[in-house]
């Protein structure tokens, strides 16, 4: 007997409470300001809008294409689950409580291989993973050594190293000078945790990124340390200042020699100018040994990409150069999923697959992409909030990869009422239902066949009598499109069989202005998170864009 469709039972259950649902119309409108691939060709008949791609620069390609990213921030300070970095800068924490958990580092369950799978199992096509954060520890082989500092544990304290106990004491040193400050030298992981990583993450067809902290909270030569405390002010000891640039310079180089990045993802420029940290110094020297080698938007404007983070952009982000002028209309939103970077015991409030997926489409629509960040346990396990979370991921992109991957912007606002996406041909346009969701096909309380047998209990029915359902609800929702000139070759809900039937409205024959498009789509099609219409167009986008009336 057949199983139930998904959506039955949720019929019989809404059927009183929302009567009109068989005319749904999806209303609520997205806040994104649609694309930066439009131009606008103004005529007698109003605006015209043709798509075309914006130029992109041929090592940029890929990262145009690839639309989501993981970034993993994973380092010592997931072994007490403290904030990454800036727990002790804020004085959340003391100096040597926070670097104290560099001894119990272990990364025992650590698997790279297993990583690299599920992140291609999400759909991503790249990973970025911190090599180094803000507090200075290195998670790969690092030859230069990080000078210790001294520190205090309150700003009413002078930055002072405690007593020695004798002349041998080195207590007072929270790691070993003699030795590099990094999770190979100074921890019982005793072992470089982002080579085998990349390897991995290599072996499944996947670009890898590097984040690299510019700045460098623990370094004894950088002037900032807590943030209500530095060490010196860069004006009066240049020469210290001096000696950290050339320590940052070359871990950045050792980081191109050793892992030849796909992508460079700096932080901390904030602290100090492009002059300062001789930002042009590290855009040459890394493409000089990898011309093919990315960066992100955080090197003083001297980047590829803008890199927004956490909060959803509602116009199309830019990267503004140095010069003030707008370098690159590529863009990436880095966001967590849940409330912080690192791992944190406490932080139960994961954003749900829906969530990420609806944020994630409104991303594509502008053109842009999403870096979803996870953070592993300081054993290298990943937890199952997230790993559920990916692979949720998963599911959703295998089945939408055509308007996912390869696409530009769609339509810019107006025309419909949540993101869609472009074929780079202009003859495909994908729209993505972000504000009404189907049920989870594995959500139901009942089977088809015993609710057969109910009904046909209640009703006496025998032999040739009995009732068979045939699984659909029929109910429907009304997607509305506005003002496209084309012709609709076909239109299909994206990973569904079946065709749908557009029906337009108020068009007249001797006007240029087009009419409405009305698209009819069965609620047992509607995809769990976001459901994508696929409609074939007869030429490249064609769009009215003037105000209304017969011309």
């Amino acid at each position: 007997m057949k199983r139930m469709r998904h959506l039955l039972l949720f019929v019989v259950s809404l059927s009183g409470i929302f009567p009109s649902l068989m005319g749904l119309s999806l209303s609520s409108r997205s806040a994104f300001n649609r694309p930066m691939e439009i131009s606008t060709v103004v005529g007698s008949l109003g605006s015209v809008f043709q798509n075309h791609t914006d130029s992109i620069p041929p090592k940029m390609q890929w990262f145009a294409d690839a639309k989501l990213g993981i970034f993993i921030h994973w380092g010592i300070y997931a072994v007490d689950g403290t904030s990454e970095s800036w727990s002790f800068h804020n004085r959340q924490t003391t100096y040597p409580a926070y670097m104290g958990q560099l001894q119990r580092f272990g990364a025992e369950r650590y698997n790279p291989k297993a990583w690299a799978a599920l992140i291609k199992e999400s759909g991503a096509q790249y990973t970025v993973i911190t090599t180094k954060h803000h507090d200075g520890v290195a998670m790969y082989k690092t030859r230069f050594l990080t000078p210790p500092s001294p520190y205090s544990l309150n700003k009413s304290q002078p930055l002072a190293y405690p007593k020695a106990k004798n002349k041998n004491d080195r207590s007072m040193y929270l790691w070993n000078p003699k030795h590099p400050l990094s999770v190979v030298d100074q921890s019982p992981a005793a072992r470089d945790v982002i080579a085998p990583f990349a390897e991995a993450v290599r072996a499944e067809g996947l670009k890898f990124g590097a984040y690299y902290s510019l700045l460098d909270w623990s370094h004894g030569d950088y002037p900032g340390f807590f943030n209500d405390q530095g060490r010196y002010k860069l004006t009066e000891d240049t020469l210290r200042w001096k000696m950290f640039t050339q320590f940052m310079h070359g871990q950045v180089q050792e980081l191109s020699d050793q892992f030849h990045p796909d992508l460079f993802w700096f932080d901390g420029d904030w602290e100090h100018s492009n002059a300062e940290w001789n930002a042009e110094k590290i855009r040459r020297d890394i493409l000089e040994s990898n011309p093919n080698a990315i960066l992100n938007g955080r090197l003083q404007g001297l980047g590829d990409y803008a890199t927004p983070e956490q909060n959803m952009p509602i116009t199309r982000p830019v990267l503004v150069g140095p010069d003030g002028k707008v370098k690159s209309k590529l863009w990436e939103l880095c966001m967590t999923s849940n409330d912080n970077w690192g791992w944190r015991p406490n932080d139960t409030l994961m954003k749900t697959s829906n969530e990420v997926i609806r944020i994630f489409s409104e991303c594509l629509g502008m053109g842009g992409n999403l870096l979803l960040d996870i953070g592993p346990k300081a054993d290298g396990s990943i937890t199952p909030e997230q790993t559920r979370l990916l692979k949720d991921l998963g599911r959703w992109t295998s089945k939408h990869a055509e308007a996912i991957y390869g696409t530009v912007a769609g339509l810019p606002e107006g025309h419909f009422y949540g993101p869609s996406t472009l074929s780079k041909d202009s003859q495909t346009l994908y729209l993505y239902l972000t504000q009404v969701q189907g049920i989870d096909k594995d959500d139901k309380y009942i089977n088809e066949e015993e609710l057969e047998d109910a009904i046909n209990d209640v009703l006496g029915n025998k032999g040739s009598d009995l009732i068979e359902l045939d699984g659909s609800s029929g109910l429907t929702c009304s997607v509305m499109l506005k003002g496209l000139r084309n012709e609709i070759l076909s239109a299909e809900v994206l990973g569904v069989e079946g065709k749908l039937h557009p029906k337009i409205v108020g068009k007249i024959s001797w006007s240029s202005v087009p009419g409405t498009v009305f698209l009819t789509v069965p609620v047992d099609a509607l995809d769990e998170d976001v459901t994508v219409l696929k409609l074939k167009l007869k030429g490249p986008l064609s769009l009215y864009r003037g105000a209304g009336g017969f011309h």
